[in-house]
């Protein structure tokens, strides 16, 4: 087995990020009641930004480690990851969100193009 290139491991380190600010927007989302209507509004591009990173992140862990630990490895970032983000990189993002509170979607928004981008070049390389 081979060990682990400089780009599967700014991948996985970017997923790692990835994870936490989709952990940290569903977070405000779900808690922070004086941007009702801006919350509303934003949703359903939120909901499709999340998809994207989904896809992403499927296809550079397939690229990585094969279809089957790939996919595991897809369901564990899914779900177990975006807890260990909210203890960590997360309360980086809180105090971040403090100054303003848009700053967590818009690197979320970045970095998902981030993701994308290294994705392909993880499929096609």
């Amino acid at each position: 087995m081979q060990g682990v290139t400089t780009l599967e491991f700014i991948f996985l380190i970017d997923l790692f990020l990835a994870w936490s600010f989709h952990e940290y927007v569903t977070y405000q989302y779900n808690h922070i009641v004086d941007r009702h209507l801006k919350v509303h509004q934003m949703k359903q591009g939120f909901d499709i930004f999340t998809l994207f990173q989904i896809i992403a992140s499927g296809i550079g862990l397939v690229s990585i480690f094969g279809w089957l630990y790939g996919m595991i490895f897809l369901a564990i970032s899914i779900t177990a990851l975006q807890y260990l983000c909210h203890f960590t990189v997360g309360l980086i993002i809180a105090q971040t969100a403090k100054i303003n509170q848009d700053i967590p979607l818009m690197l979320f928004i970045v970095n998902v193009w981030v993701l994308i981008i290294l994705s392909v070049i993880l499929l096609i390389s």
